[in-house]
């Protein structure tokens, strides 16, 4: 199988661990990143948490060809990132692409049915998903409020879990560790503004990190 990884520029920790799971899984030379993303090659972008490996830069017009060719088996969209999205916009125009899952690894509980209708994807994963509980179950309350009467979207959507890269993970230190609970992140909800203020007035623990916000995003204001 060869997969055309249609992938951000710059670290993006759910793609970024994705795109290594498929390259152990079917090579690495079976897994086009397009635009090649130095991140996963050169070393001197190298980031600790992905590891990288020796697969060449494809330019555009041999991507076509292979897809002219019928050469590769599957399209990933990895990120709904302006320049992603394009590059899948200048295949799409050109010609006509094998079966294509979406990927979505925002933090926002919230759908993106605009690219699923404008793309068709096959299969659709997704973080935060709240249509199934964790044994698979269908969670009616939680599938009404993501989907509404969409059920084509709902038959399509899986849960996509937060991964890491075992191997980037260092041994024990053989200095000891001062930080017991270290969170950094974007304030898509309120329970992550909860967590973060429960974590500072712990006793006991030595809590450092907190939210952040966008400014472009209304969730932020929260």
């Amino acid at each position: 199988m060869t997969i055309l990884y249609l992938t951000p520029f710059g670290y993006d920790y759910l793609p970024d661990q994705l795109y290594t799971g498929l390259c152990k899984i079917v090579g690495h030379d079976s897994v086009i990143d397009y635009p090649w993303k130095r991140e996963y090659h050169d070393p001197s972008f190298k980031n600790p948490s992905i590891p990288q490996n020796s697969a060449r830069p494809y330019e555009f017009e041999e991507v076509c060809v292979l897809l002219e060719e019928h050469k590769i088996d599957l399209v990933v969209l990895t990120a709904q990132r302006r320049g992603t999205v394009e590059a899948l916009e200048a295949f799409c125009n050109k010609l006509s692409l094998p079966p294509l899952v979406l990927v979505d690894s925002s933090d926002s509980a919230s759908m993106h049915t605009g690219l699923f209708y404008r793309f068709q994807p096959g299969l659709y994963f997704k973080r935060e998903y709240r249509g199934r509980d964790h044994s698979g179950a269908v969670n009616h309350w939680g599938k009404w409020k993501q989907f509404g009467s969409n059920h084509e979207l709902f038959c399509r959507t899986y849960p996509l879990q937060m991964c890491v890269v075992l191997e980037t993970i260092p041994g024990e230190p053989d200095t000891p560790r001062p930080i017991d609970i270290s969170f950094n992140g974007f304030v898509s909800h309120r329970n992550r503004i909860k967590a973060v203020h429960l974590l500072r007035k712990a006793s006991g623990i030595n809590f450092q990190g907190g939210v952040y916000a966008d400014t472009q995003t209304r969730k932020s204001k929260l």
